[in-house]
């Protein structure tokens, strides 16, 4: 019987990936949990609910990820003797910030960290290389209004496939 592929460790491997982002607070499934092994804010353990502005007299919110694990489904290899597991693994990682720049920005360091990358084997898996679904296309950067200030943001998509 094949192994079964651990969706948590591989979210871990990109998250992991993820804090080597600089100049950005990085998320975990959510705004208010931090990327394992992050610290956002002030004080030991801190991570506030909402991104913080950039400064007292600019509100505007700093640059930040939410990293977006996707559940997966079975990869396209075949295997008859039923020996190993492979995994499709989307996930989407939203960047945003306060301002045009920041996000395009932000958006060039995390293309630079995950595309084309493949991680390191981990827990008894071996990673094909991340890339964006073909085709896909982010399209422009969109406003939230429901913020104030607004804040802008665009989703990145990533998959990789997983093997045991």
């Amino acid at each position: 019987m094949a192994t079964v592929i651990d969706r948590r460790v591989f979210a871990g491997v990109i998250a992991a990936r993820l804090t080597t982002v600089t100049n950005a607070a990085g998320y975990y499934g959510q705004i208010g949990r931090a990327l394992p092994g992050q610290t956002i804010g002030t004080g030991t353990g801190h991570t506030p609910a909402d991104p913080q502005p950039k400064g007292p007299h600019d509100l505007r919110v700093r640059p930040y990820i939410v990293l977006f694990p996707g559940a997966g489904t079975d990869g396209p290899d075949t295997d008859v003797a039923d020996t190993f597991v492979d995994l499709d693994a989307p996930f989407q990682v939203t960047v945003a910030g306060g301002d045009i720049d920041d996000v395009l920005a932000l958006a060039t360091r995390v293309d630079t960290a995950l595309n084309r990358w493949t991680p390191p084997p981990t827990g008894g898996m071996r990673f094909g290389r991340l890339a964006p679904p073909a085709g896909y296309d982010p399209g422009p950067v969109l406003t939230d209004a429901s913020t104030k200030p607004a804040r802008l943001y665009t989703p990145l998509l990533y998959r990789a496939i997983a093997h045991t």
